[in-house]
């Protein structure tokens, strides 16, 4: 290994508290330990690190338990904290762990004040994840593969390989516990690891794994490209979006090429917080010829374009729109959200005496808390007892049709987390009630007739 690139990259990290996520394999003890012992001692510019290690048992190999203690027990002879957690239930992929995994490191993440969340994904996890996203048929985004940095997530060892992290653990020594499920080929990334790549290797393309993390920083460096020159492009046409909507001069772009439409539409899309599918894209962009002022078509993921008397409109559709209402602090509150078609009234009052009978439709809650009541989002997640779950699913369990979705009212924190979906669950971590002081939030569809 170079002595003049260090196994870890903690440049750009802010000084404070990282949860370092190890689950015991030689990679994430390779950077605890590369943590730890030096840049802990050291620290890096401009202040000091304290590390607190996430360990999340996911229960889906015989013996992980052990692995769970016998981390327990390095972190106590290295000094470091260490929060453990095990799944409720159990997952049935890889990416439900993978979820899950997520899930909690942003839970210890926030609830000790972290700073960061770091891994130890690696230049071969890269390798891997290029190509298998290339097999399955992927963009120009998708083969830009794993992001050395993604909000608090940072990934420092990215840039090394498997091989040099191998050779660091054995010339210092350092314990690290072997899971044998990585053997399996039950995994379609385990064949690509241990099949798919070493035979290709093994037949003409050596530098199979160096070859596709380059590709990645090619396709990272391509997308970078096309975001500018689209601003650049674009910024003359597409104003600031407002309540949900964009438009731009049909005369502006009246006679461009395919190419040049198609990318305008995405961009469009995406500053609205969608990402278009082909198929969508491609038929709004055959179609737009053909549209008369008054005339539209329903595109993917909610939108609508319509054409009016010398101007295109992106917008949400009907159901897709949504208001938000802050809802918390100590001065009772109440008022009407509109979710696409359907209104709800709300009301933030202090509790009914105790001994009141429990009611679907409101939740106690101390107050001072700062929520926010809002329609569901695709993405939305909520923690119960037996662990995260999508929103979608909960809804779809209880009946609610997807077209329905838009119009559920949902309770969320500041930071995104689902606190509450009346009628339906609520969170198993979110604000404690206060006692005999807690207010009551009421959340109860409009009736009619």
């Amino acid at each position: 290994m170079r002595s003049w690139d260090p196994l870890v990259r903690t440049q750009g990290l802010p000084s404070g508290r990282w949860v370092v996520a190890v689950s015991g394999g030689m990679d994430s003890m390779a950077l605890l330990w590369e943590l730890r012992f030096r840049h802990q001692r050291h620290g890096p510019p401009g202040g000091a690190v304290e590390l607190v290690v996430a360990h999340l048992d996911h229960r889906m190999r015989r013996g992980s338990g052990a692995d769970s203690d016998w981390l327990s027990g390095i972190c106590r002879a290295w000094g470091v904290v260490l929060v453990r957690d095990r799944v409720s239930w159990n997952p049935t992929s890889e990416d439900d762990a993978r979820r899950a995994r997520y899930d909690f490191l942003d839970e210890v993440r926030r609830s000790t004040g972290g700073v960061a969340i770091l891994t130890a994904h690696h230049a071969d996890d890269q390798a891997e994840t290029v190509l298998f996203r290339i097999l399955r048929g992927t963009g120009v985004a998708g083969l830009q593969g794993i992001p050395a940095r993604r909000g608090v997530i940072h990934r420092p060892m990215l840039h090394r390989s498997r091989v040099d992290i191998r050779e660091h653990v054995v010339r210092h020594g350092i314990p690290f516990r072997t899971d044998p499920s990585n053997r399996s080929r039950r995994y379609a990334r385990n064949r690509i690891r241990h099949d798919v790549i070493p035979r290709l290797e093994a037949h003409g393309l050596p530098q199979l794994r160096r070859s596709l993390v380059r590709l990645s920083e090619n396709a990272r460096r391509a997308e970078a490209e096309r975001e500018a020159l689209e601003h650049v492009a674009f910024r003359e046409v597409l104003c600031a979006p407002r309540d949900g909507r964009l438009e731009w001069p049909a005369s502006t772009v009246a006679g461009w090429p395919d190419a040049l439409t198609r990318r305008l539409l995405r961009s469009a899309a995406r500053s609205l917080g969608v990402t278009l599918t082909a198929s969508s894209t491609n038929a709004a962009v055959e179609t737009l010829p053909s549209l008369r002022p008054g005339q539209g078509l329903d595109l993917s993921g909610g939108l609508r374009l319509s054409r009016g008397r010398e101007r295109w409109i992106l917008q949400r559709s009907l159901d897709d729109v949504w208001e938000e209402v802050e809802v918390g602090r100590t001065e009772p509150r109440a008022g009407v959200l509109r979710l696409g078609r359907r209104r709800f009234f709300w009301e933030w009052s202090p509790a009914t005496p105790r001994g009141a009978s429990p009611d679907p439709t409101s939740l106690a809650l101390r107050p001072d808390v700062s929520l926010r009541l809002r329609g569901w989002r695709p993405g939305d997640r909520i923690r119960l007892d037996y662990g995260s779950k999508p929103v979608a699913k909960l809804l779809a369990e209880r009946g609610v049709a997807a077209v329905d979705r838009p119009s559920t009212p949902i309770l969320a924190d500041p930071d995104g987390s689902i606190v509450w979906v009346p009628g339906a669950a609520v969170a198993a971590v979110r604000p404690d009630p206060a006692g005999r002081d807690s207010f009551v939030l009421r959340c109860t569809p409009e009736t009619h007739g």
